[in-house]
């Protein structure tokens, strides 16, 4: 072999390989034990001090988790499908919904969509309580006023002047009310009518006018010459009396409305009574009244021996009929007012007393119960005119007695601006003919 610059040839530097072991048993080579000496020291196991397992702390000591907030209850990207962050059960796609806590429901931390739910069809239902409730008071209110009012069948009110005119008469039977003198009496037969207002309603704006037309005017009756507005209610009932209006005032009739002196009582007594404001104490012991001057509350009685009384007035019938409009307007005032129309004990027995004291033309309908109503009230507003037909003389001598007679040329004005549906007219009337009689 030849030589080797790396090579090293002294003997005694040269690393050669160990005898192989011998077993002493065999004699064949025994493979090389590669554990310890015998003769070296124990070595005490190593341990690992992340694996022994610990005693848990006691309750009161152990330390709380901290709040997680949701940002850690939220799903991270990337983790892999179906690998939730949080306690609840992953979505497919990875996706993972709100925490839930017993029962299913999310907890404080995530949107509740249910119970919003639930609170919105609750404060629907609630809205639709209220609706149906708006609705249907005022329907059962005035079904319970049309269901008891009398009808008059076969009554001409075709109008044929603008505007809408009522003719509003109170009536008193002889059967069941009073004589003229105010008392009592049940052995007579007929009616006759105490109260005769017209009122009317413009068709282009402009204040409503009520038109008091006394009881005993002059005026000619059709079929029987010249005689009473009451002659003629007795003669031929409510139909004669509407052709009498019409042909002394050339107004067309649109509704017919009839209340017996009755119904005043029962009307104010259903009201808990009405406010009125006299300017002078009346009494008069055959109206069975005794009132104060100054304002005042009435009960039925005290408002019935009202509209009668005439024995103490110089004026006869024409105070009588202020009274009279001043009581209705008190009675249309209570009506309206929100202590009845929102008290169902006051609201429903007012309706039904009034539509019994009521009695309308049976063309008219609830529509034109509904108009009547409206144009009450319109005129007991501040804008409203009240008037008495104008008169010359309150005790004209006749061949039917002591009558009265209207102005005729005042009269007539009147009744021209109302025909040409012109109720401005009609209030510039009255505040001439006012500073008249102050001047």
């Amino acid at each position: 072999m030849p030589d080797s610059p790396y090579r090293d040839d002294d003997p005694t530097r040269q690393m050669r390989r160990p005898a192989p072991l011998r077993s002493p048993l065999t004699g064949r080579p025994a493979a090389p034990r590669l554990g310890r000496p015998a003769d070296a020291a124990p070595v005490a196991p190593a341990v690992d001090e992340t694996r022994v397992m610990r005693r848990p702390a006691p309750a009161a000591t152990r330390p709380q988790p901290a709040a997680r907030s949701s940002a850690e209850d939220s799903y991270t990207p990337g983790r892999g499908a179906g690998a939730p962050s949080g306690p609840g059960r992953g979505r497919s796609g990875g996706e993972q919904g709100p925490p839930r806590g017993r029962g299913g429901s999310p907890t404080a931390g995530g949107p509740r969509p249910a119970r919003r739910r639930r609170r919105g069809r609750g404060v629907l239902a609630v809205v639709l309580v209220l609706v149906a409730l708006l609705v249907a008071y005022p329907l059962a209110l005035g079904w319970t006023a049309w269901s008891n009012v009398g009808k008059i069948p076969g009554l001409d009110t075709a109008g044929g002047t603008p505007g809408t005119t009522f003719l509003l008469v109170g009536s008193d039977s002889r059967a069941e009310e009073t004589d003229d003198e105010g008392r009592t009496t049940t052995d007579t037969t007929g009616s006759r009518t105490d109260t005769i207002l017209l009122l009317h309603t413009p068709s282009g704006g402009g204040p409503t006018v009520m038109v008091s037309l006394p009881r005993d005017s002059y005026v000619e009756v059709p079929g029987s010459g010249m005689n009473k507005f009451n002659a003629s209610y007795a003669i031929g009932g409510p139909e004669l009396l509407v052709d009498t209006v019409e042909a002394a005032t050339g107004l067309g009739v649109d509704g017919y409305v009839e209340t017996g002196f009755g119904g005043f009582s029962s009307i104010v007594d259903a009201l808990g009574g009405v406010e009125v404001d006299l300017p002078e104490a009346i009494e008069d012991s055959f109206a069975d009244i005794d009132l104060p001057a100054g304002p005042q509350v009435l009960d039925g009685q005290d408002a019935l021996g009202l509209v009668r009384t005439r024995k103490t007035d110089a004026t006869g019938d024409l105070a009588r009929v202020q009274r009279q409009r001043q009581l209705l307007g008190a009675i249309v005032e209570r009506t309206a007012s929100p202590a009845v129309l929102l008290d169902p004990r006051r609201s429903f027995p007012a309706a039904e007393a009034g539509g019994q004291a009521l009695t309308v033309d049976e063309g008219s309908g609830p529509t034109g119960l509904v108009r009547f109503l409206l144009a009450m009230r319109a005129v007991t507003a501040s804008d409203g005119v009240q008037l008495t037909v104008p008169v010359s003389d309150p005790n004209l001598s006749t061949s039917v007695g002591s009558a009265v007679e209207w102005d005729a040329e005042r009269s007539e004005q009147l009744w021209a601006a109302l025909r040409e549906d012109d109720t401005a007219a009609v209030a510039d009337l009255v505040d001439t003919w006012t500073a008249e009689l102050e001047g």
